[in-house]
């Protein structure tokens, strides 16, 4: 999900979010301490200005707790936690808005269902047939698969089907279930050993992770950003101060990253929570070439990702066309 501070995310950010998760998860397959469980709930509150995924880690770990009685306090921290950002309880319409916006699978891969772009979620599936096969065969061998575990990978899963973008999440724990069958024999006097020496390596992983965060510099936002089309509906939009721009999804973000000068000129930006359903509705099928743009837009800026788009800008009057995009002027 964007936060409501979004801006582009960089590679270095979502391997940050993935350690977390990581971290997450086995701090949750541990004996639960009251260290364990505050260490859980700091993760979370860092998760939480980073991204809105931070539902998931606050469910888990608030299932976690919620089992031991003397853990509640920390279970209800835990369901709190996606409050701990600036916006306090306001970011509550955030969620909301996201996850019933019904037009955001128009405009990302990530939020349509498994059997949508069966190319693109080959892998989860591949890892669903792995995993029910060593879940099958431990089976047989009176292995039984520890339960919070097992749940946490089915119902990620289940969501995997229902939107791509859990397939990623899923596969945290579904591997760590299937190799927790196939090593069970393996258990003994190592593990205490073994499992300090995960929790390091994975603790120097997250410290890592933030430390590249924090010193990343700001062009590697922007490596996928139609630069030199954005740059000339700028310069045009600052030579007419009255311009207003429509931008389609791959640069209206980077419009108002790179020029904030640009507030309130520009059409819509990746936030789409904030906007009617029905006006996000309309801006993707002026992406998608399948109606013109609306009244009132001077200034148009596409990236050549949107090929259709890019072909109905190039009949105008371009300021730019290249190989990131196009800007035109009506």
């Amino acid at each position: 999900m964007h936060s409501p501070s979004h801006c582009p995310t960089s590679p270095s950010a979502r391997r940050t979010l993935r350690i977390h998760f990581a971290l997450l998860v086995w701090l949750l397959l541990r004996d639960l301490t009251v260290a364990r469980a505050t260490a859980g709930l700091a993760l979370l509150v860092v998760w939480a200005n980073l991204h809105g995924s931070v539902l998931v880690g606050s469910l888990l770990l608030g299932a976690a707790c919620v089992r031991q009685v003397r853990f509640l306090p920390w279970a209800v921290a835990a369901l709190a936690a996606p409050l701990a950002t600036p916006y306090g309880w306001s970011i509550v319409h955030y969620y909301s808005s996201v996850l019933g916006n019904s037009a955001l699978q128009r405009f990302a891969s990530e939020w349509k269902p498994a059997s949508a772009d069966p190319v693109a979620a080959v892998g989860f599936f591949a890892l669903v047939v792995v995993v029910a096969y060593v879940l099958a065969a431990g089976w047989r061998q009176g292995v039984r698969p520890p339960a919070p575990l097992l749940v946490v990978t089915v119902v990620l899963m289940a969501a995997g089907f229902a939107e791509l973008r859990w397939e990623t999440w899923a596969a945290f724990p579904a591997a760590v279930l299937a190799t927790d069958v196939l090593n069970r024999y393996q258990r003994g006097t190592a593990e205490p050993r073994r499992g300090r020496l995960i929790g390091a390596f994975i603790t120097l992983a997250a410290a890592g992770g933030v430390a590249a965060l924090a010193t990343e510099s700001p062009s590697s936002f922007e490596q996928t950003l139609p630069s030199r089309a954005m740059t000339a509906g700028a310069r045009y939009a600052d030579e007419h101060p009255g311009a207003r721009i429509l931008a389609d999804d791959d640069s209206a973000d980077g419009l108002l990253w790179r020029h904030p000068e640009l507030e309130g000129r520009v059409a819509f930006d990746d936030r789409l929570e904030i906007y009617p359903a029905a006006a996000v509705n309309a801006w993707a099928d002026w992406i998608l070439g399948k109606r013109p743009p609306p009244a009132g837009y001077v200034v148009l800026v596409a990236s050549s990702s949107n090929r259709a788009l890019v072909r109905s800008l190039r009949t105008m009057r371009v300021l730019y066309a290249g190989k990131d995009g196009v800007a035109a002027r009506r």
